[in-house]
């Protein structure tokens, strides 16, 4: 499985965590139940710890949001990409270049083809301003 498809993956256990408004120990457990078959263990444990902290990744998320969107205005989708990307910038270092490439690509191949300028600019401003 290629980097891009557990990010996907990833991507998808958060929005589902979005949609069925789930509370942590249920997320962790669908979390843990879908991915069991995708990914391996080594990179469930590289990003387990996203549902720990998912309320502290939207508040980060929700600080360099335009004045005029609010994170639950967000899609669900979008959030999902967000947080993932949040958290792969602050929590595992990964190359900003990386993570903003394959947050674009992802918004591109799943939401809204304009929205992917707005991620970005989050994005930059949580890589600039958080660490």
């Amino acid at each position: 499985m290629t980097k891009r498809q557990i990010r996907e993956q990833i991507i998808f256990s958060i929005y589902y965590y979005y949609i069925m408004k789930l509370d942590n120990i249920n997320f962790h457990q669908m979390f843990l139940d879908n991915s069991n078959f995708i990914i391996n263990e080594k990179d469930i444990k590289e990003y387990e710890p996203i549902i720990e902290k998912i309320s502290e990744y939207e508040n980060i998320v929700s600080k360099y949001l335009t004045s005029d969107w609010k994170f639950y205005r967000l899609s669900n989708l979008e959030k999902a990409i967000m947080i993932l990307s949040t958290y792969e910038i602050l929590y595992l270092k990964i190359d900003f270049k990386i993570v903003i490439n394959e947050a674009v690509e992802i918004t591109k191949k799943y939401c809204n083809i304009q929205n992917y300028a707005y991620i970005n600019k989050v994005l930059e401003q949580i890589r600039i301003m958080e660490k």
